[in-house]
C-alpha cells in the first residue's frame, strides 16, 4: 500500500507542461481540450509561432493532481502529447486512483502523437452514487415523467454528459437489443438532455443513430425524429453542418432521418446560424443532381422545408416536382407557395422562426412533460408506427407499462475503463 506521503509526492510531480496567456487569461487549447506537452521544448515545437506572436506567455508545469482537479477549467478534456499521457497513466495506475478515461472517439487507441481524452474521477462516492442513481431512474420507463431526475441531471451536468454520450454509443453498438426493449427510456432522455445542453460532442453519436436502417431508427428514437431531432441536431452542431448534410444524402438512412437533417438546416437559417442562399443552393442540388437518390415520399417533406425558407428561388423546381406528381397535395398545396410569396420575405421568415420556437429545448420540462406516454391510461394500445407527418404536432409514440426491470449492473458498467 502506498503511503500518504509518497502518494502526495507522486500526485504533485510534473508529468507535462501547458501554456498560459496572461493577456487573455486563458490556457493553450488543442481544439477544445487543454493542451499538455511532454516538455517545454515540445511546447515550442507544437506551437511554433509562440515566440514570434508578440504576446507574453508562461509555460507551467502540470501534475497528475492538476489534471484530476480540472486544470485550466477544461471540464476534464485534455489533449496530451504521448509522453505526458504515458506518465499520467503510470501514476494513476501505480496509486490505484479510481479514474475513468474516455477517448474523444470510441475508436481512439491512444497511440497517436496527441491523445485527446475526457478524464473523470470518482473520489466523492456520494456524488458518484447520485449520478448513477439519476441514470438508473431515467433508464426505466414506468409511465412517469422523471422531472426530479432531470433537474438532478441538469445540476450534475458536467459529470453526467460523458455518461449520456456513452449511453448513445452503447446503444449504437447493439441497436437491436435496445430497440426490442420497450421499457428502456435512457436513450430518449439522453438525447433530449444533450440537445438541451447544446453538447457538441454528442452530435456525431446522434448522427450515427439516425443513419441506422428505418425499423431500427424508428424503434430507438420514435417520434423524436419527427419532432425534436431537428432542433437537437442544430443545437449540437456547433455551427458545422457537414455531418447533417451527409445524413441528408445518405442513401441507406430512413427518409424521416433525412428530413430531420434538412429541417435542422431550416432552423439554423431561421436562427441566423446558416446562410439562407447557401442552404437553398444545397436544397436545389438535391432536385437537380440527386433526384434519383430519394424515394418519392421524400419530396413532400422536402418542399415544406423549402416553403419554410420563403420559396422564391426554387419555385421552378417546386413546380417541376408537382408536375411529376411527387408531392402529396393533401399535406402541402402548390397554392400555399404562391400565397407565401405574396408576403414580405423578412416578415414571412420571422413568422417561421417564431413558429419553430415551439420545439425549443431551453425549457426541457415544457418540451417533454406533455408527451402522451407520460399521460396515458394503462389499457391504451401502443402505436407501433407514427402517423404520416402532416407538419402539425405529431402524437408521441406510446409505450407499454410493464413492470420495472432496473439494471443491477449499471454502476459497474458506468465505471468501465477505456485504457490501453
Amino acid at each position: 500500500m502506498v503511503s500518504t506521503g509518497v502518494k502526495d509526492e507522486k500526485l504533485s510531480e510534473p508529468i507535462g507542461y501547458s501554456v498560459f496567456w496572461p493577456l487573455y487569461k486563458t490556457f493553450e487549447y488543442y481544439e477544445d481540450a487543454c493542451y499538455i506537452a511532454d516538455t517545454p521544448e515540445s511546447v515550442r515545437t507544437f506551437k511554433g509561432d509562440l515566440d514570434s506572436s508578440g504576446d507574453e506567455y508562461e509555460i507551467l508545469e502540470v501534475s497528475v493532481s492538476d489534471v484530476l482537479n480540472d486544470f485550466a477549467f477544461s471540464n476534464g478534456w485534455y489533449a496530451f502529447e504521448r509522453g505526458a499521457f504515458e506518465k499520467f497513466v503510470e501514476v494513476i495506475d501505480a496509486l490505484e486512483i479510481d479514474c475513468r478515461m474516455r477517448p474523444e472517439d470510441s475508436s481512439t487507441d491512444y497511440t497517436g502523437e496527441i491523445s485527446k481524452v475526457c478524464i473523470q474521477t470518482f473520489d466523492d462516492d456520494s456524488d458518484d452514487d447520485v449520478v448513477l442513481g439519476i441514470l438508473e431512474d431515467l433508464a426505466v420507463f414506468d409511465g412517469e415523467y422523471k422531472r426530479e431526475s432531470l433537474d438532478a441531471a441538469i445540476e450534475h451536468k458536467d459529470e453526467i454528459i460523458p455518461l449520456l454520450i456513452e449511453t448513445i454509443e452503447e446503444v449504437f453498438s447493439a441497436p437491436q437489443e435496445y430497440a426490442n426493449n420497450q421499457d428502456y427510456m435512457l436513450l430518449t432522455y439522453a438525447v433530449m438532455l444533450l440537445g438541451h445542453f447544446n453538447e457538441t460532442k454528442a452530435h456525431t453519436p446522434i448522427i450515427k443513430l439516425l443513419a441506422l436502417p428505418e425499423d431500427t431508427a424508428d424503434e430507438l428514437l420514435g417520434e423524436l425524429i419527427h419532432e425534436n431531432i431537428p432542433t437537437i441536431l442544430f443545437r449540437t452542431s456547433g455551427g458545422s453542418f457537414d455531418e447533417i448534410k451527409s445524413l441528408a444524402l445518405n442513401k441507406s438512412a430512413w427518409v424521416y432521418s433525412k428530413m430531420s437533417a434538412l429541417r435542422s438546416m431550416v432552423i439554423a437559417v431561421l436562427e441566423g446560424a446558416l446562410d439562407r442562399d447557401e442552404t437553398l443552393e444545397f436544397f436545389s442540388s438535391l432536385v437537380l443532381e440527386r433526384k434519383d437518390d430519394f424515394p418519392d415520399d421524400f419530396w413532400t417533406f422536402f418542399v415544406r422545408c423549402v416553403y419554410d425558407l420563403y420559396p422564391f428561388e426554387l419555385m421552378g423546381s417546386i413546380k417541376e416536382l408537382y408536375a411529376e406528381d411527387l408531392i402529396d397535395g393533401f399535406f402541402v398545396r402548390l397554392e400555399d407557395f404562391e400565397i407565401a410569396l405574396e408576403e414580405d420575405k423578412d416578415t414571412f421568415l420571422e413568422r417561421q422562426r417564431i413558429d419553430k420556437q415551439r420545439h425549443s429545448l431551453d425549457d426541457i420540462h415544457k418540451a417533454m412533460s406533455w408527451w402522451a406516454c407520460f399521460n396515458q391510461k394503462k389499457d391504451t394500445p401502443r402505436i407501433s408506427r407514427p402517423p404520416v407527418d402532416n407538419f402539425e404536432e405529431p402524437k408521441r409514440k406510446r409505450k407499454s407499462n410493464k413492470k420495472k426491470n432496473r439494471k443491477k449492473k449499471m454502476k459497474k458498467a458506468s465505471r468501465k475503463k477505456n485504457r490501453r
